[in-house]
C-alpha cells in the first residue's frame, strides 16, 4: 500500500508489526487510521461478511528507545493497554507514560 512504505512481518500468533522509518508524526497518524478505519469495516467473503478489529501499539525511534527489542517490548505493551480500552484504538508510549494516539 503506498500509505506504508515501511516493513511489515508477522510478530507472532495474531500480531504484526510495522516499521515506519523517516516518516513525519502526521504520517504515522494517518497510517494509524487508514489501519484502524479499515479494520473496522467487514470484510466481505463469497460466504458473508466477517468482522475482525484492530488494537494498535506505537513506540517511536529514538524518543522511546535505541533498542529494536525495547521498542517492540513497549510497541507490544502498548497495543496490550488498546485492547484494555476496548476494540479498535491505539495506545503509544511517550515519555514513560502509555496515551492513547490521539492525544498529540
Amino acid at each position: 500500500h503506498p500509505l506504508t512504505p515501511g516493513i511489515s512481518y508477522r510478530h507472532g500468533g495474531d500480531e504484526f508489526v510495522l516499521r515506519c522509518q523517516n516518516m513525519s508524526q502526521s504520517h504515522v497518524r494517518e497510517i494509524i487510521q487508514v489501519i484502524l478505519r479499515r479494520f473496522s469495516l467487514p470484510w466481505v467473503t463469497q460466504d458473508g461478511e466477517a468482522s475482525c478489529s484492530a488494537s494498535l501499539g506505537v513506540a517511536h525511534f529514538p524518543s522511546d528507545s535505541n533498542n529494536a527489542e525495547e521498542l517492540l517490548h513497549m510497541a507490544d505493551t502498548a497495543m496490550y493497554h488498546s485492547k484494555r480500552l476496548g476494540k479498535g484504538l491505539c495506545c503509544k508510549y511517550n515519555k514513560g507514560d502509555i496515551i492513547p494516539c490521539d492525544s498529540d
